[in-house]
């Protein structure tokens, strides 16, 4: 009589614990009940709900195992329903459990998969300069042979072939550079200054003698 009396107070004071959230209190007295009377059904029903509170849901297994199997030696429907009804609150827990591992996991591997990406796109960004970079500043050609990674077909101060994208004109070797402007239509030759020159001195005669100047 006076183990069951001890039986039921601790139940009581474990439910106490769990209404105001202090389940390792709460589990503590499940613990001491369970002492008094291994097989107390309410004892093992209030440990699994605990546990399943406290993220232990091995543990919580184990105590509604151990619940039906002392609800199949006895009669009793009280203790089977509440049995069930802790089953489901149990499993609705354990899979809003897991959703929330899930969610924290997720939002954990974003920064990581953004900076991951951030170093592809950097890498391919890099690559992409050091092929343009690495492309010859002229390739002469005669006539268009397909498209060349970072290079161009013109005619350019060089001749006609393949210039690069990022060719700065100011870094060509200044020997043979105002030849090759020539060369390419792009600067007069001498024999072309001395064309214009003759042109010039005849046009200024022929204006002399049209309109003679008087003193």
């Amino acid at each position: 009589m006076a183990r069951k009396v001890a039986v039921d107070c601790t139940n009581n004071i474990a439910r106490v614990h769990v209404k105001n959230g202090a389940f390792a209190k709460a589990k503590e007295c499940c613990v001491e009940c369970l002492k008094l009377d291994g097989g107390n059904v309410s004892a093992l029903v209030i440990a699994a709900n605990v546990c399943a509170e406290m993220g232990d849901f091995g543990e919580a297994a184990a105590s509604l195992k151990a619940a039906n199997d002392e609800c199949a030696k006895e009669a009793n429907k009280d203790h089977r329903l509440s049995v069930s009804k802790c089953e489901q609150t149990v499993r609705r827990k354990k899979l809003a459990y897991k959703e929330k591992e899930k969610a924290m996991s997720m939002k954990m591997m974003a920064p990581a998969e953004k900076k991951s990406a951030s170093s592809e796109s950097a890498s391919s960004e890099s690559a992409s300069s050091e092929s343009a970079s690495s492309a010859p500043a002229f390739a002469p050609a005669a006539t268009f042979a397909g498209r060349r990674a970072g290079m161009v077909f013109k005619k350019g101060a060089l001749g006609v072939g393949y210039y690069s994208d990022c060719l700065d004109y100011a870094d060509l070797p200044a020997a043979g550079t105002g030849a090759a402007l020539s060369s390419a239509g792009l600067l007069p030759n001498a024999n072309w200054l001395a064309v214009c020159a003759i042109a010039m001195i005849v046009a200024a005669w022929f204006v002399n003698m049209r309109f003679p100047q008087t003193n």
